[in-house]
């Protein structure tokens, strides 16, 4: 038996030196003489006019080189019948692909990820379904019809088809890349590209782009030449893209047919047009010769007919055609109907979605919910959000309608935190609007906004994005109103600042009067809170008080139009955070009830639950400071719990506020002046209620140094609560009223008398 070569012989160095001598040659020609490769088409696929011999020598020299070789012992060469087995499989494949898949990829000249923008042949479509070229392609090939297509295109010949890719959008820009990203409604150019739903049809027929302000200056073009947005009222499909800085039509785009060669059949569809200059004319006007073009009138027709089905002035083909299918619609609209009715109700009284034995007979709602099929009755909590949502959708797009209608418009906001703590920001518009010939002032709330973080610019950002999102046309902005915190008034940083400095014209800021007289005095009702938020401890004050006979107590009363509530709804005053209003009843109430109260406690106190709690407020009410500054708050709010109750009616007149909050102004500098005469009264008042509940008359303890409250000198008792309690409070509130209601604004309200409440309404 013949030894086998460990290495290479002769023979083997030979072919090994030849292959690296041709393969040597071929680079030095290409690099001196035969031309240099300029671009990356070139140099990696022979600027695509390579045969199929060099493309197939290169792929087979690529696989079978000399490393490859080299890296195969003898011994594979001699027995390794798998090996023999590989080649002949690559030379297989190999001529597949030289004759079949290259010549086929080389035709249609395809990039990764990319389409045939014409009809594919069988062989072609399974090429494609293997490689997963074509896998975007499939929607659009497969020719299916919607029902509501038909009422759109009587036609049977005519079709929506993909137009081409924007100017805007780049070469490497994938079809999928184009149809995941999200529509902007107001931007025309971004409803080329997509197979429109009849949904997207009627936003992009109903949308314009509207600018950020009224002062917006338009770009140029290389004519020295802009667009006229008052083009747009004698050509009611002319949209705006800020993009692409063309017009297009609303109606083409949203009833496209095949696209052509000729780039003026394209203009205002696919490509934009911006030729300002010959906008216009009687020749050569190029919105009015596309507004008579034969492209547009199909357009216009399709569209009128789309509208005219979503504004149900005229059936669908669906309706027209099924008599059964039309009743069925009727039937489940009356079902919805009463639903919504239903919700819109309970939203109404602010009260829970869920059943109650006090409800109305109405036969549809029965047999509506009384029906055998589980599916479609619209019950359940997930249906229920979408109505209120829906609800509320309708809600706001009216308030919106009614608001762009008038000239301006004033937006008022407010942060609170809800019960779960998160932050919430509620926003209110106010404007005029006119209905029967006479004009009325009115304040719409549109909606709670989570905020992430409490900011400036983080309010201001949500404020302003939300007014665009919802639909208001903030060039008409010029009034806003808030609170008097620095995040919301600040003048460097604040919200109102960072609103004007987008909005020029929004520059006329009025602090929120009601929330001024709010922060004026406060005292903390947690007595109240305490015993409301135990049923337990409410039946112990009902008890404490029907035993001594004292039933009247001051409740809050809820009355339904409708007969849905029978009899009244009696609630325990408590105190809330952000209303004044109930500071004086609560406080009005405590006093009038100051021994009950602390019999109540007493009943507490026997409790395991709350013991310590009770006997803590019951400490806190033994203390007389406690009791004479509850007399001096009280006594004090009451003058100005009218003011408050006025600047919150719905009919509230800026001038009348304004006096009578200068009115107010004057009776409390005419208390200060008469402090000892004022303060007598409530100091007696005080004493009796102490006496009645042996609550030792005394003062505080004083020193030479205190920080934490007022310890000015005074000989008794009396001198001592008059002097730090009393004439402080009354300073601070006339000086807040000072402060938030100046004089200098009397004049200048005068002058507007013609908007006076009165008159307007």
């Amino acid at each position: 038996m013949q030894s086998d070569h460990p290495g290479f012989v002769v023979a083997d160095y030979a072919v090994f030196a030849v292959t690296i001598i041709i393969s040597l040659g071929i680079g030095i020609y290409y690099a001196f003489s035969g031309g240099k490769q300029k671009t990356t088409s070139e140099y990696l696929v022979g600027n695509r006019q390579m045969s199929i011999l060099p493309v197939a020598l290169s792929l087979m020299v690529s696989f079978e080189s000399s490393i490859m070789m080299l890296g195969f012992p003898g011994e594979v060469y001699s027995y390794g019948i798998m090996f023999w087995l590989s080649n002949a499989g690559f030379m297989i494949a190999l001529l597949l692909g030289t004759r079949i898949v290259v010549p086929l990829y080389f035709e249609l000249k395809y990039k990764e990820g990319e389409k045939s923008k014409r009809q594919t042949s069988n062989k072609q479509r399974s090429l494609d379904s293997y490689f997963k070229v074509a896998r975007q392609a499939g929607n659009e090939e497969t020719g299916d019809i919607d029902e509501n297509s038909v009422a759109i295109n009587p036609s049977p010949n005519e079709s929506v088809t993909e137009a081409e890719p924007a100017l805007a959008c780049s070469e490497n820009t994938t079809s999928s890349e184009i149809l995941l990203s999200p529509i902007d409604y107001s931007d025309p150019v971004q409803f080329n590209k997509r197979s429109l739903s009849d949904e997207d049809r009627l936003k992009l027929l109903k949308t314009k782009w509207i600018p950020s302000s009224n002062s917006y200056i338009y770009p140029k073009n290389n004519q020295n030449r802009r667009y006229n947005k008052s083009w747009e009222n004698d050509y009611s499909w002319l949209r705006y893209s800020p993009s692409q800085d063309g017009a297009y039509c609303s109606l083409c785009i949203a009833f496209q047919d095949h696209p052509s060669e000729n780039p003026r059949y394209n203009e205002f569809v696919t490509i934009p047009y911006n030729d300002w200059k010959n906008a216009l004319g009687e020749k050569r006007g190029r919105l009015a010769l596309h507004s008579n073009s034969e492209r547009h009138l199909k357009a216009l027709e399709k569209g009128g007919l789309l509208l005219s089905v979503s504004d149900q002035r005229r059936p669908s083909i669906v309706q027209s055609i099924s008599k059964a299918y039309s009743d069925k619609v009727e039937k489940n609209r009356a079902s919805l109907l009463s639903l919504i009715d239903v919700i819109i109700t309970l939203g109404k009284r602010n009260i829970a979605l869920r059943g109650n034995w006090k409800s109305s007979f109405d036969l549809v709602l029965k047999e509506h919910i009384e029906q055998k099929c589980s599916y479609g009755k619209y019950l359940s909590p997930l249906a229920q959000n979408e109505f209120i949502h829906c609800c509320e959708l309708e809600i706001r797009s009216k308030i919106v309608s009614r608001c762009n209608q008038s000239n301006f418009f004033s937006v008022m906001a407010d942060e609170c935190a809800d019960c779960s703590n998160q932050a919430q920001l509620s926003i209110c518009i106010r404007y005029c609007y006119t209905e029967n010939d006479a004009w009325y002032v009115t304040e719409d709330f549109c909606g709670f906004v989570e905020l992430v973080k409490t900011n400036a610019e983080t309010i201001s950002t949500c404020i302003l994005n939300k007014l665009r999102e919802w639909g208001f046309d903030l060039t008409r902005l010029r009034g806003q109103g808030y609170d008097g915190c620095s995040t919301m008034t600040g003048e460097v940083s604040g919200v109102k600042t960072r609103i004007t400095q987008e909005l020029s014209n929004a520059k006329y800021f009025v602090h929120c009067r009601s929330h001024c007289i709010n922060l004026v005095a406060a005292i903390v009702g947690e007595i109240t809170w305490f015993i409301s938020a135990s049923s337990k401890r409410k039946n112990i004050m009902k008890s404490v008080m029907k035993d001594e006979g004292q039933i009247a107590i001051q409740f809050d009363l809820m009355y339904d139009q409708e007969g849905l509530f029978s009899q009244e709804k009696r609630l325990l005053p408590t105190l809330a955070e952000t209303r004044w209003t109930s500071r004086t009843d609560t406080l009005t109430w405590l006093l009038k009830h100051y021994d009950k109260v602390l019999d109540i406690l007493d009943e507490i106190q026997n409790q395991t639950v709350g013991n310590s709690d009770a006997t803590s407020y019951k400490m806190t009410l033994l203390n007389f400071e406690i009791l004479v500054v509850a007399v001096v708050t009280q006594f004090l709010l009451g003058y100005l719990r009218p003011l408050s109750i006025e600047l919150q009616s719905e009919n509230c007149d800026l001038v009348e506020a304004h006096v009578q909050a200068r009115s107010l102004a004057a009776s409390f500098l005419e208390i200060r002046e008469h402090a000892e005469e004022a303060f007598d009264g409530l100091f007696k008042r005080a004493s009796t209620i102490a006496n009645k509940n042996d609550i030792t008359i005394n003062k505080p303890r004083t020193s030479g140094r205190q920080r934490h409250r007022a310890n000015a000198a005074a000989e008794t008792v009396e001198q001592h609560y008059r002097i730090n309690i009393f004439i402080p409070l009354i300073d601070h509130i006339i000086k807040h009223l000072n402060d938030r209601f100046r004089t200098i604004l009397s004049q200048c309200f005068t002058d507007f008398t013609c908007y006076h409440g009165t008159f307007v309404s």
